[in-house]
């Protein structure tokens, strides 16, 4: 990125592309890049558009206005990948090389972009391109560090931030606004670190988190830890109806992860486009068990579904059928 800043203003690159699934990252480097650019120009020569509404006259327009009062203008265009419009997504194709070479034109897309488009092809590469897929392992571990760090003194002990991990996933969003939350309530305690004490009694673990113990009874067709399991959050206000998509979300995801066995989780990860804190979760789950099993209780979950969308059974009942008949196989 420091690369990036510097050629913006040396090299004048035209075309510039973020794209990937990080969406945390990729919103903080283009404010980062806007700033740099308007500290260097002026707000008067930078345009900002919604790529998911807009036209192609309006793209059109947009890149071919000179600058106001100065070299360079600035167009960021965001999520033009999201259009329901292919047709405008061609047209940009064909012509991102007649854009006025006093435009700096940067693409934006939160979303990982169908790679056989022809304006993901003719999109930029190598020194202006950047790719932020998610964080997991390592890097997650420094990012966390990186964060506390940057707030104080205070740091967060290695079981902490393993359980911070386990409990909010990869979504750096949340990460950020949990470890603000910890830091300053470490600090009200006059605490030296966040310990794992801190971490378990101040941050909610997702439900697919929560739930693991759940999916692990079922395949283990443990029938009383499942049901205590199901209990329980029910008890602590988890929606039937929500419980009973995770738990056949989770089954898909068993049934996805099957053809990949003895493949490294983070390369499943990346071949499958599924979270990696999931993927790392679901491996042992179906490594250990009987698969067919799973394909069974995955049918008997799409029948159940059913019937709930048809009206014939309530929720909360569907969870217990699910349990009891595939703990009984």
């Amino acid at each position: 990125m420091a690369y990036l800043l510097i050629s913006l203003f040396a090299d004048l690159l035209m075309h510039y592309f973020f794209y990937g699934e990080d969406s945390y990252s990729i919103v903080k480097k283009t404010a980062e890049f806007r700033r740099a650019f308007v500290e260097k120009n002026s707000d008067f020569n930078l345009t900002e558009l919604e790529g998911e509404k807009i036209t192609y006259e309006k793209y059109w327009n947009s890149v071919n206005s000179l600058p106001f009062l100065g070299d360079k203008r600035l167009i960021i265009i965001k999520n033009i990948f999201q259009n329901p419009n292919k047709e405008i997504r061609a047209e940009i194709s064909k012509t991102l090389e007649k854009i006025l070479k006093e435009n700096v034109v940067l693409f934006v897309d939160t979303v990982m972009p169908d790679k056989r488009e022809s304006l993901f092809k003719k999109m930029p590469k190598e020194k202006t391109a950047f790719y932020f897929g998610p964080l997991y392992g390592a890097k997650l571990s420094a990012w966390i560090d990186q964060k506390i760090a940057g707030l104080g003194e205070i740091k967060i002990t290695p079981v902490a931030k393993s359980k911070l991990i386990l409990y909010v996933g990869g979504d750096l969003w949340r990460l950020e606004n949990e470890i603000s939350k910890l830091y300053f309530l470490a600090v009200s305690l006059d605490k030296k670190e966040i310990d794992d004490n801190l971490v378990e009694n101040n941050v909610e673990a997702d439900l697919e988190i929560k739930a693991f113990a759940l999916n692990d009874a079922l395949v283990r067709q443990d029938t009383k830890t499942a049901l205590t399991s199901m209990e329980n959050l029910l008890k602590n206000g988890e929606e039937e109806l929500r419980l009973f998509n995770l738990i056949v979300y989770q089954f898909r995801t068993m049934i996805i992860l099957s053809d990949l066995t003895g493949e490294p989780s983070s390369k499943i990860a990346s071949e499958t486009k599924l979270n990696p804190f999931v993927v790392s979760k679901t491996l042992p789950l179906f490594r250990r068990f009987d698969l067919n099993k799973i394909y069974t209780g995955y049918r008997n979950l799409g029948k159940l579904d059913i019937e709930i969308k048809t009206g014939r059974i309530e929720p909360k009942m569907a969870l217990f059928r699910a349990v009891v008949d595939f703990c009984r196989r």
